[in-house]
């Protein structure tokens, strides 16, 4: 079981501008079964934040609120990398992914990708300005912490925040059904 996060970057686009994990340098991979490789997620959490507006009522009994529909999602990360298994090349690695854009020409709504081994719903492969209507999307790392509890020398742990960008959903007549398609890794 496996799980990557990737920086897509441009010019590693496929034809359809789907960005790729193609390049070793700018990918994490997140796994359980290989011990040696020490990068792991132990948990994911999804927060989805609808926006509320409210009607206030000065001389009501209560204001009136009103569902303005989907405002963010936000994934959160947690996870470790065991440094004594060659895990310090991460943290150059997170470095630079902060320290440079979070978007570029053909990614202009996010550059990170995700796809987690057992919550699929959720893994995102960024796209550019395409000819489909659910482009351009993808993640924006907002934020990631690393965090020394100092019990074991060679773990750190860290908290990573993505933020989604983009369109949510297909036009449903634009892939021939009938109802709303909310399926991040594909490209119709």
């Amino acid at each position: 079981m496996t799980s990557y996060l990737w920086r897509s970057t441009s010019g590693e686009e496929n034809v359809n501008k789907q960005g790729t994990r193609a390049s070793a340098a700018d990918v994490i991979t997140f796994s359980i079964n290989n011990v040696s490789d020490g990068k792991y997620l132990h948990q994911t959490q999804f927060d989805f934040i609808v926006g509320i507006g409210e009607n206030e009522k000065p001389k009501g009994n209560i204001n009136e609120i009103q569902d303005t529909f989907l405002d963010s999602i936000t994934l959160t990360l947690t996870g470790s990398v065991n440094t004594a298994t060659g895990g310090s090349s991460i943290f150059d690695l997170i470095k630079k992914w902060m320290i440079e854009a979070k978007t570029d020409t053909v990614f202009t709504k996010g550059r990170f990708g995700l796809e987690l081994d057992d919550v699929d719903s959720y893994n995102l492969i960024p796209t550019g300005t395409g000819s489909s209507t659910e482009q351009p999307r993808g993640y924006v790392l907002s934020n990631w912490r690393w965090v020394r509890t100092g019990e074991i020398k060679s773990k750190t742990e860290f908290i990573a925040t993505l933020r989604f960008n983009g369109d949510l959903n297909v036009d449903a007549s634009s892939n021939g059904n009938s109802s709303r398609d909310y399926d991040w890794t594909v490209n119709r």
